[in-house]
């Protein structure tokens, strides 16, 4: 598509309140009527690989700046959708492997997601105009759906699979059309509380853009 050389991309979505990185992309690339994988390659080639690694919680600068500058979103806007954003609230210190204090592990290997630590709501992304995946549905004490009220699900109901980033294809022709048929589970109020707390802190934060924007200015 000699669309995606230009400076700005023909489709340029931004991130919807409390959007994945995974998730944003795989719009991005469906709204340009390609599968995930091709438009990672036509963007970085061989070089750079995105989808045989968590991108939500590695949050390649390379990956975001670029997105920044094709889509014009502000650097922030893209950031917040990373799990980098709770460094210092949800756990102390960030690292790129190994565990980080409540945050769902993937357990990638090469492009397969063989744990379970992309939860969903299948009300929401049945009720969704375009289903997308939350951020805050990766952490762990967040099992409750604010909206809904009924506890998070980790896996689909009818074939058992993980969900998350370029599996939102099965998610969408598998889960949405079992959502209406599940039984949904009363939450508690404290556990509603807690997921909303958890959308408040998950924004980028006045002491963290600084060095952020430094970081990302090697990139442009």
């Amino acid at each position: 598509m000699n669309g995606l050389t230009s400076p700005l991309w023909p489709i340029r979505y931004r991130p919807l309140p409390d959007e994945l990185l995974s998730s944003w992309l795989v719009r991005l690339a469906h709204g340009h009527g390609l599968k995930v994988q091709t438009l990672c390659n036509l963007i970085f080639g061989d070089q750079r690989q995105v989808w045989n690694r968590d991108i939500d919680r590695l949050a390649p600068m390379w990956l975001i700046t670029e997105l920044c500058r094709q889509t014009d979103t502000p650097f922030d806007v893209a950031w917040a959708t990373t799990l980098r954003t709770y460094e210092g609230w949800l756990y102390p210190k960030y690292r790129s492997s190994g565990m980080l204090h409540w945050i769902l592990m993937l357990n990638m290997y090469h492009r397969k997601r063989q744990g379970y630590g992309m939860q969903f709501c299948p009300h929401c992304l049945a009720s969704d105009p375009v289903p997308y995946l939350r951020k805050s549905w990766r952490v762990a004490f967040n099992t409750v759906c604010a909206q809904h009220g009924n506890l998070l699900a980790d896996r689909c109901p009818a074939c058992g699979a993980s969900q998350g980033g370029c599996r939102l294809i099965h998610a969408t022709n598998c889960v949405l059309s079992r959502a209406r048929r599940w039984s949904p589970t009363t939450a508690s109020r404290s556990g509603l509380s807690v997921t909303a707390t958890i959308g408040d802190q998950s924004r980028v934060r006045p002491d963290q853009r600084a060095g952020l924007r430094s970081r990302a200015r090697r990139y442009v």
